[in-house]
Order: C-alpha cells, then structure tokens, then sequence
C-alpha cells in the first residue's frame, strides 16, 4: 500500500468530469508519474484524452507512455488520445485569449460527445507562458473563469506546472485557483483555494470577513482532522496487516482503489498491477454486465455477502466468499473482505460426490445407469452401458448427455432430452422411451428414465439417467400384431399359446418382483453392515472388500 504508483491511481480515480485540477512537479519523472495513470484512467472510462505539449515534444510523451502498460499507439490510431501545441490552443493567432480557450475547450466537448465518448480529459503543460506572449498577463483569469466552466461540463482538465520553471508567486496563484491540486505524487485538499467570486473581489481589493472566518474554520477544522486521521489510519494499517483475509477498497465502477497485502498473496497479482484492474477482471462468477448489477444492488441495500470464483494470475481459480458494505464516501466506495474457501470447497465437493455415486450404484436397478450435473454434463456411466455402445468411458464422460453415442443419431431424440433435463433440474422425474445404436449398428429400443437427485435442502444436484433394453418385449409386441390373422383363424392355438405366454409373463413378473425384494433386503444388509463398520471405525480397506464380496453375490442375481 506504500507503493506510490498505486496510491496516485487510487487517488486519481475520485475525480471526475468537471473537476479543475493542478499538478506540481520536480522532473519528469515526477510530472508523468502523475499524467500517465490520469490518462489512463480517461482511456479506461471511454474519455476523448487530450494532451497539449510543449516542455516535451509528442515524441518525448510517446516515449514516457510505451514504459507502462498502456498500448498507446492504439489509442492515438483510433484518435481516442490526441496531441495538441500551443499554437493550435493556447496562443492562437500568436497571443493569448482567454475566450478564445473556453469556446475551444466546449467546441472540443461539443464533438468529444458527438463521437460517442464520456467526456473531455484535457491536460497541458503550462511552461507554455514562460515566454511572455501577448495576453499573459490574462493567465490568472483564464484558470479562474475555468472554475464557472467546467463544473457545468463534461470536461477534466489538469494542469501541469513546474516549479522549477516557475517563479513562487505564479505557483502561489495556481494554488489559489485550483481547487484540488497534485503535489509530490499526491492528490492533497486544497485550503487555500479561493472561489472565483471571492477572487474577483481580491483583484478589487476587496476582502470580505467571511473569508477570513472560512480560513480560520479551516485551520480549526484542519487541526482536528489530522489527528482524528492519523489514529484511524493507524488503527486501519493494523487491522489490515493482521488479518488473514483479503481486503479491497473499490469504487462505484468495480475499479480497485486499495487492496491489502493478503489478497496480494491469495490473487497473484502485484498491488500496482490491481491498482490498473477492475473486478471485472477477476470475477469467474458473473459477466461484467452482472457484476454492475451486483454493485448496484450493494449499493441500495448498502451491505452483502455471497460466494464466487477469484481468478489468479497464474489462471489457477479460486472459491472465495466475498462480505461487502456500501459507504457513500468520495463517490461511493464498497468495502470488502475476501476469504478462500477453495480448501473447504473441494472437501465439501468430494464428501458429497462420494456419497451421491454409492447411491447412485447401489440404490437403482435399471441396466443401464449413469450420473449427470444439473447441466446434463455425464459425470458417471456403468459398465453396462458402455459395453452396450462400445465406447470407452473416457469418451463419454465430462460431455453434455445428448451429444454421447447413445443420442447422436437422432437429433429429435436430442432435443427431448435436454428439454427433459430442463424438467429434472426443476425436480421432476421424467420418462419415455427411445432408441439407442448398439455397437453392432443395431437399433434398440429403450424404457429411459431421468431422476433427480437433491440435497438436503430440496436443492437438485444430480441427475440419475435410466435405461433397459425392451427391444425384444416390442419385437414380440410387432410379431403378434403381424401374425394377429393367423392367429385369430387358430383360436385355440392362439388361445394356449397367450395362455402360456401370460403363465410366462406372470413368472417373469414375479420373479423380478423376488429378485427387487432379495436387492432391497441385500442392500438393508449393506447398509446395517456400513453402519457397523463406521461403528466399529473400521479401516475403509476393509468396507471396500465387503462391497466388492456383496457385488459378487448381487451381480447372479440381476
């Protein structure tokens, strides 16, 4: 937090259009530590840029911005920033004109707004009226009509004088006309800053004694603050440094005004490099359309607390939950802390997972059998149905459902299952049936069922697919119908022959109604014997060997 590039561009992103601004400088590097996030920050917010040089030329400012990440040659091809001399601004026409600048200033407002930007971001170096032009004497009431025009426009401007350069009584004069000015490399409230009105007054000698009271309130005022504020920053750095949490401080545009040590860490990134980044850059979660709208909605309710996915610099992601409070404070800034639960996630995941796939094993008896996400992405498929496509299950798995062999040929079947996922996600159980290719090119029809999976909630988490192969049951169906005349010519033939059949039927039905009631009493057995094994804190090598003899003595049956 001590670094001084992130600090300015912190600061820098409290301003805004209609602001009057002067900055102060020693040397260069000193006059583009400040110019270069202030015009960035115009770059990122879709503001015309404009710079007037003159102590550098156009190529010695290229040369200043090409150090920092800033792609600037794309952004003077598209002509968003643009460079001005004086000559084409301040001394057109060979002097100085005061009205000449504020029609220029609007005229350049004017088409800013017509090209579809935010607004005008203007800057100058001011060394400029160091050489005595005709109309210099007018500088002074040029800086203070700004202050009548730009709180009513849509323009920033900040200008850029050197106090090398400088005599001390011009410098003394920009401090009275500037209401916000930028010294060593910091934004500093300005108290002596004179109104406009106030300073036409001065200029006809005239001091009223409401000035005065403003000044001796102010250095009253001044006083307290200063040690109000040293405490609470002391008392913040504190809490900050020793918390194990990340922090972040951001504006009302998700832009990252300071961020602490801890979130450094857990992001990757370095705090200059989050001071030129958004939340949007970050957030896995919510595209940066929903983002906005989740600032807004911080922003009526003041308060938040949820969890998303933070990505790293080195791409990795992490879960975090994210507490955040609105305060109405320079602009309005959110203040947030950030936790990783990445660990506690995954052991939640994993829990869970392992619990759901035993169940979705044991507890179903259909042929074939697998395990989707809510999103219809299979995650798990039995033996059964694999040999049954010919496919390996690495071809299969992590896919959406409609787009594994057992769906392909037929686009209508495709469409009936994701509008039936759609049902299962919302809690139904759906079921129909559908065909399937063998692997043999075979066409089976199949009795496919989709179930739902929920959590303790009442939330649905997974979803079951079924399938059992009637293929044989709706070719004897076919082949009764195709010999339906025959038969009828043969009553009695027909008549044993259904006899037998419903005997047949009625066997078959029975049976799978023992083997159903053997599989639910087998599986009563396994559960009693994994809740003597948890009782007995048994080794889980010793359950999975129990599991494995219990599947050897079902698979006979099924």
């Amino acid at each position: 937090m001590k670094n001084t590039a992130g600090k300015i561009t912190s600061e820098l992103r409290h301003f805004g259009l209609g602001e009057h601004v002067c900055s102060f400088y020693k040397n260069h590097d000193e006059q583009f530590a400040v110019i270069i996030p202030y015009m960035f920050i115009g770059l990122q917010n879709n503001e015309k840029c404009i710079y007037v040089v003159d102590d550098n030329s156009k190529e010695d400012v290229v040369k200043a911005f090409k150090g920092s990440d800033i792609d600037i040659e794309k952004h003077i091809q598209t002509k968003q920033f643009e460079f001005f001399t004086k000559e084409e601004t301040y001394l057109k026409d060979g002097c100085f004109d005061p009205d000449h600048m504020m029609a220029l200033l609007k005229d350049l407002e004017k088409h800013a707004l017509k090209e579809g930007y935010g607004g005008l971001r203007v800057t100058g170096e001011m060394t400029w009226c160091l050489a005595k032009q005709q109309g210099m004497e007018k500088l002074m009431e040029y800086e203070v009509r700004l202050n009548y025009l730009l709180p009513k426009s849509k323009i920033i401007a900040l200008c850029q004088y050197s106090e090398r350069k400088f005599d001390p009584q011009t410098l003394i004069d920009m401090i009275h006309a500037h209401p916000k000015i930028i010294v060593n490399h910091s934004v500093c409230r300005n108290p002596y800053y004179i109104s406009p009105d106030e300073f036409i007054e001065r200029a006809k000698g005239k001091v009223s004694r409401e000035f005065y009271e403003q000044i001796r309130d102010d250095i009253i005022e001044r006083s307290r603050n200063e040690i109000e504020h040293e405490f609470l920053k002391k008392q913040y750095e504190a809490i900050l440094k020793i918390t194990m949490d990340g922090f972040w401080v951001v504006d009302e545009k998700g832009n990252f005004l300071n961020v602490n040590d801890a979130y450094c860490r857990m992001i990757g990134y370095s705090l200059p490099e989050l001071m030129k980044m958004k939340i949007q850059d970050i957030e896995m979660v919510e595209c940066p359309e929903g983002v906005e709208n989740h600032i807004g909605k911080v922003k009526k309710t003041g308060c938040d607390r949820f969890e998303t996915k933070h990505r790293c610099k080195d791409s990795k992601i992490l879960d975090v939950e994210v507490t955040v409070n609105y305060m109405q404070v320079d602009g309005g800034m959110m203040f947030a802390f950030i936790r990783d639960i990445t660990k506690s996630k995954e052991i939640e995941i994993s829990l869970r997972d392992s619990q759901l796939k035993v169940r979705a094993v044991f507890d179903q008896t259909y042929q074939f059998i697998g395990l989707m996400t809510v999103e219809g992405i299979l995650i798990e498929a039995n033996r059964a149905a694999l040999e049954f496509a010919g496919v390996e299950v690495s071809a299969v798995l992590n896919k959406p459902f409609w787009e594994t062999p057992w769906w392909v040929h037929s686009r209508e079947l495709q469409q009936k299952l994701r509008d039936s996922i759609k049902k299962v996600a919302s809690g139904e159980f759906v079921r129909f049936e559908a065909t399937h290719i063998a692997k043999d090119g075979s066409l089976h029809y199949i009795d496919f069922s989709l179930k739902p999976i929920k959590d303790e909630s009442g939330r649905v988490i997974f979803m079951i697919p079924e399938g059992r192969d009637i293929t044989e049951s709706r070719k004897l169906g076919e082949a009764l119908k195709e010999s339906y005349s025959e038969l009828e010519l043969r009553v009695k033939v027909r008549t044993a022959e259904l006899s037998k059949a419903n005997d047949d039927l009625y066997k078959e039905v029975s049976e799978r109604k023992r083997i159903e009631q053997e599989l639910k009493e087998r599986l009563w057995d396994l559960e009693r014997f994994s809740k003597f094994a948890v009782d007995r804190e048994l080794k889980m090598e010793e359950l999975e060997e129990k599991i494995r003899e219990l599947e050897k003595k079902l698979k006979p049956a099924v």
